[in-house]
């Protein structure tokens, strides 16, 4: 029918049902890859005192985010403001639980990123922002094969959890991680600030950061993420 108009062309009245067809596709919109609807599965025990630590915290992201708990047997789980289920280790094994407490971030309902201990969950808020704003894990990254620039999350790490000019640094989504090229001054661990108030690569260790940049190879052929930009949010 279309290429029936186009090549033959047609009444007004269908050239103009053409043109508003044509619009109307145009509007539909294409698949998401990134940012998408976030849900979380909290894993933790009220006999943990870690739990306890992050409790507020986790009660605080529910207001942002669908929030469903799950604990090992049943327990007094009065005070939470999602509901909380008995679960299986089927599930803990599914979800690969190691460990509480732990959140399980869905993207559109599939595991996006696991948040585990008491020091990654009071981060979980920035981390969740960036994911909520579009911005891909490393895994999500490496598995798109998407090239040129991209947005991606993840915490600074470091094999010896110090800022040293001569130890590779690597942006981590826990599960993968990939060599990132320093973007900030090393800071108090590996040199001198620039200025006073300047922030450092220091700073951000063991921190979600968001950066846009490019997948590159070094020199000896391994995968180095360069950082364009980074990413804030207020």
């Amino acid at each position: 029918m279309l290429k029936q108009l186009i090549h033959k062309g047609g009444s007004f009245g269908s050239l103009l049902f053409l043109s508003l067809l044509l619009g109307l596709l145009a509007m539909i919109p294409g698949p998401v890859s990134a940012g998408g609807k976030l849900r979380l599965l909290y894993f933790f025990n009220t006999s943990c005192s870690h739990c306890n630590a992050v409790a507020p915290l986790v009660k605080e992201l529910s207001k942002t985010y669908p929030t469903e708990g799950w604990i090992s047997s049943p327990q007094d789980i009065k005070g939470y403001p999602f509901p909380v289920k008995v679960g299986s280790k089927d599930l803990a094994q599914k979800y690969g639980i190691q460990g509480v407490p732990t959140i399980v971030v869905l993207r559109n309902d599939k595991p996006c990123v696991k948040i585990a201990g008491e020091r990654d969950i009071r981060n979980a808020k920035a981390m969740l922002h960036f994911l909520n704003a579009g911005a891909l894990t490393i895994t999500e990254a490496m598995e798109s094969g998407k090239s040129g620039e991209i947005f991606v999350a993840g915490w600074i790490s470091s094999p010896v959890n110090i800022i040293d000019g001569r130890v590779p640094l690597f942006l981590s989504d826990r599960v993968k991680k990939i060599r990132v090229k320093p973007w900030l001054p090393l800071g108090e661990d590996g040199g001198s600030r620039q200025k006073k108030s300047a922030r450092t690569m220091s700073e951000v260790l063991n921190k979600p950061v968001a950066l846009k940049g490019v997948i590159e190879k070094d020199a000896q052929g391994n995968p180095l993420f360069q950082v364009r930009t980074e990413v804030s949010f207020k």
